[in-house]
This record gives structure tokens, C-alpha cells and sequence, in this order.
């Protein structure tokens, strides 16, 4: 592991005081800004496509590790 991967000292003290509810929920919250980041890739380029297809793009994404629809 390079130095450049391991936590910062301040963060793994932060961390370490977190409750276990606490670390859940810091995780859903990075959850949804990733799937909205993935939602605006996915708007960004099938552009004209409906929102329906977009979330079906999304769930692909999610389940299969790729956003084509059949």
C-alpha cells in the first residue's frame, strides 16, 4: 500500500468516533451523489432519451456493471 492510500490520520480518528449508524448512513449519502453523478453521465449521453429510459440505463448499470438496454 502506497502512503498515498492509506487514511489520513485525521480521518481514520474521525472515523473511528462515528457510530456504526453513522458510517451507514455517510455511505447511503455517497451511494446517491454517485448514482446522481451516473444519472447525469447517462442524461449527458443519450441525450433526447425519455427519463423512464434513463432510469432503465441506471438500474442496468446497477445490476449488470453496464448501462445498455436490450
Amino acid at each position: 500500500m502506497s502512503p498515498d492510500d492509506r487514511p489520513d490520520t485525521e480521518q481514520a480518528r474521525i472515523l473511528r468516533q462515528l457510530s456504526p449508524a453513522q458510517k451507514i448512513e455517510i455511505a447511503r449519502s455517497l451511494l446517491a451523489d454517485a448514482l446522481a453523478l451516473k444519472e447525469a453521465w447517462l442524461q449527458e449521453q443519450h441525450r433526447g432519451e425519455s427519463r423512464a429510459a434513463i432510469a432503465r440505463r441506471l438500474r442496468a448499470w446497477r445490476l449488470y456493471g453496464r448501462a445498455e438496454l436490450d
